[in-house]
């Protein structure tokens, strides 16, 4: 019988070995594994999820198009720190590095790209505060003259205000301040004299009311104050005022929370009704009650604030140098900004407070975007949306430039600025989304 020839027989077994040899190296490929140059080994590939919105914007990696678009799930990218742009025509693109981690899923998936758009004035000229109401329906702004004043209450994409005289002048630097129902607006002075402040009724028809003297807080849709010696409670509605005087050593008193001196001391002590023996020692200063909701109190002198936690034992204090609480929208946390000349800070419910930026000038404005990933800022001059993922640095991408910006409010996609751009004052639009 003729045997096969050599090459017929050997050829099985190339074939054997072949596949043998290159089994572990398919299936280790399949696996997402790849040799990386850089650390001179073998290792597994990484997953890299981006999203936007708007979606259908371009991926870029490195400065090579992927050629694909959000939302996109790219695997088996090979690990290392990546410039990642993602672009849409109409919107600022969005630029940053991430760093892609073996056998681990990276997320940019929570990219806003912000419209280009140029400022539209509205009018209003002169207008210095604007503060949107809680419903976003309407937008109270001030117009501070040298005798009087006026608040003008808009509702956007209506031609003529609602305009209410202020018998008080030198309210530039006021705070409006609306009640949780958006049905009264509260105009808080830096004046001490009892006409500095004005409270109003915002559906009713009836002249604003003067507050006396205090320090003042919503207590539901009811205006709460603090004196040296009452407590005072004033019914937007209906302009009723009560007092309740308060007891000898006793600074301030909201629900069952009680601050008070200690004898012969300077020392203020915060007291609880329902844990009478947990006393909690405050800082030197003039405390008063600024909120008092679920577990967390808030505690104000002038431009210090003290979160306390009231349910701890024995209750736990944080501090906080700035100009107000801006609480975040849309979330179940307690999360605010504050500022403090050019620092912009953020203090959640548990956290210590985090600086977010340190500018060389002072910030005039920051504002919580939606969801809470991210703010937008007015400096003195300039407009622009601010990142809070801390990854690579904070993401901050220029909206709009004037020559000089007093305040800013966002609603609906729109924020309006309270500015002066090519000389002209007033107040301006600028659609974002």
């Amino acid at each position: 019988m003729r045997s096969p020839p050599f090459h017929r027989r050997i050829l099985p077994w190339v074939f054997t070995i072949a596949f043998v040899a290159a089994a572990p190296v398919v299936v280790f490929y399949t696996s997402g594994y790849r040799w990386n140059p850089k650390k001179d080994k073998i290792e597994r590939n990484g997953t890299l999820i981006v999203d936007s919105t708007p979606s259908r914007a371009s991926v870029f990696l490195n400065g090579n198009d992927t050629g694909e678009k959000t939302p996109i799930t790219l695997q088996n990218v090979s690990p290392g720190q990546y410039a990642i742009r993602v672009a849409r025509e109409g919107y600022h693109p969005w630029e940053k590095r991430l760093e892609v981690f073996p056998e681990r899923v990276t997320f940019a998936n929570d990219i806003l790209l912000w419209n280009i758009a140029t400022p539209e004035p509205v009018g209003f000229d002169g207008v210095t505060n604007i503060e949107p109401s809680p419903n976003g329906r309407e937008l109270a702004m001030l117009l501070p003259g040298a005798s009087s004043s006026q608040l003008l209450l808009w509702q956007p994409g209506l031609e003529r205000p609602r305009t209410v005289d202020l018998p008080s002048g030198h309210l530039a630097s006021a705070t409006l301040r609306w009640s949780d129902d958006s049905r009264a607006l509260f105009v808080e002075s830096e004046r001490s004299d009892q006409n500095g402040s004005w409270l109003l009724d915002v559906r009713g028809d009836g002249n604003p009311l003067p507050v006396p003297s205090g320090t003042y807080r919503w207590n539901g849709n009811a205006l709460e104050g603090v004196t040296s010696s009452s407590i005072i409670f004033i019914q937007p509605q209906t302009g009723t005022v009560s007092r309740t005087p308060l007891p000898p050593l006793v600074r301030d008193r909201a629900g069952e929370f009680t601050i008070r001196a200690v004898t012969g001391t300077d020392e203020l002590v915060l007291s609880r009704a329902t844990r009478s023996t947990t006393d909690f020692i405050l800082p030197p200063g003039a405390w008063t009650v600024h909120d008092a909701r679920g577990k967390q109190l808030f505690l104000r002198d002038r431009t210090s604030w003290m979160r306390v936690d009231a349910d701890a034992d024995p209750p736990t204090g944080s501090r906080l140098t700035g100009d107000s609480l801006r609480a975040q929208p849309e979330s179940g946390r307690t999360v605010f900004l504050s500022l403090s000349d050019g620092e912009i800070w953020q203090w959640g419910p548990t956290e210590e407070p985090e600086l977010l930026s340190r500018e060389s000038k002072p910030v005039r404005e920051a504002v919580w975007h939606p969801g809470g990933l991210h703010i937008i800022v007015a400096s003195e001059r300039e407009v622009y949306a601010f990142g809070l993922d801390i990854r690579d640095g904070h993401l901050r991408t220029p909206l709009a430039t004037f020559d000089s910006v007093e305040d800013i409010a966002l609603v609906d996609g729109t924020l309006y600025v309270s500015a002066t751009r090519g000389g002209r004052g007033g107040l301006w639009k600028l659609p974002i989304e």
